[in-house]
């Protein structure tokens, strides 16, 4: 059986920096018919992806936690990505965005060789990822371009 590791709440991220240190907070508030301890189980099974390492194909979770009057709200401090498979394929790349030796990402006037074998190792990261989620007996159900992100450019 596997267990459900799925985003039901359009929640916003927001850049954070404490000392010095860049990341996303993602704040989830109970509502409706998501509970505090759907919540919680949402926060387990990113623990359990989580313990030994992670994976590298995985966003790394900082700290998580309920804050504000019992249970207001929960926040999710993960690593800050730089740019998603969404923003990637409509364009919305901006030219002043810090550039890796090896980038994930190629410019759409690359030759063509080489959009396809980017194209292949954006697909083999998301595999992967998705490959190690799997051999932990749960499932993402919210895979898409907007979720799919690297902190490399």
């Amino acid at each position: 059986m596997f267990n459900s590791v799925a985003n039901r709440v359009r929640s916003p991220f927001s850049r954070r920096v404490i000392n010095r240190q860049a990341f996303a907070r993602k704040v989830i508030r109970p509502f409706g018919s998501l509970t505090k301890s759907e919540i919680e189980n949402e926060m387990k099974a990113i623990d359990e992806l989580s313990h030994d390492g992670g994976h590298p194909n995985i966003i790394t979770v900082l700290c998580h936690d309920w804050r504000g009057p019992p249970f207001s709200f929960y926040f999710i401090d993960m690593e800050l990505c730089e740019l998603s498979l969404h923003h990637y394929i409509h364009g919305d790349r901006s030219l002043d965005q810090p550039r890796s030796a090896t980038p994930l990402f190629v410019c759409r006037d690359s030759p063509f060789p080489t959009i396809a074998l980017n194209v292949w190792m954006i697909m083999s990261h998301i595999t992967r990822g998705v490959e190690f989620i799997h051999s932990r007996k749960q499932v993402h159900r919210d895979l898409k371009p907007r979720n799919s992100t690297s902190s490399i450019c």
